[in-house]
């Protein structure tokens, strides 16, 4: 009986235990702030920071907002500053990549950034 209750209580950790992360790298010239499951996450320029707490198997929406450096008189996103990251299966690895140049027009200087996602998953990844 005790070997059947704890093969049971391995059995009910190990489903706890994803092992799904997120990194998100900041190398763009501002400051970015991440919304994933109800919490944001602010990453410096030049910073990095990993997600790990506990993320279940499921799709979830992401969004991100960002710091205008001094300097710019306006701002372009583009690409994957928001979006879903899906994991259907444990241990998935996600990697945000955020990039930033700049250009100039008429109006004056504008900070463009941009964000590329990438996976290990083989159904949603590179």
């Amino acid at each position: 009986m005790k070997k059947i209750c704890a093969v049971l209580t391995m059995a009910l950790v190990m489903l706890g235990c994803s092992g799904n992360q997120i990194e998100i790298r900041n190398e763009a010239a501002g400051g970015v702030y991440f919304l994933f499951r109800g919490v944001q996450h602010y990453v410096a320029s030049g910073a990095s920071t990993t997600i790990s707490d506990a993320i279940p198997n499921r799709t979830y929406p992401y969004s991100t907002t960002y710091e205008l450096p001094p300097g710019y008189d306006n701002s372009d996103a583009t690409s994957d500053l928001s979006g879903t990251l899906s994991f259907y299966r444990n241990q998935t690895q996600y990697v945000l990549l955020y990039g930033s140049t700049y250009g100039s027009d008429s109006l004056g200087s504008i900070y463009h950034i941009n964000c590329n996602v990438s996976s290990n998953d083989p159904v949603d990844g590179f």
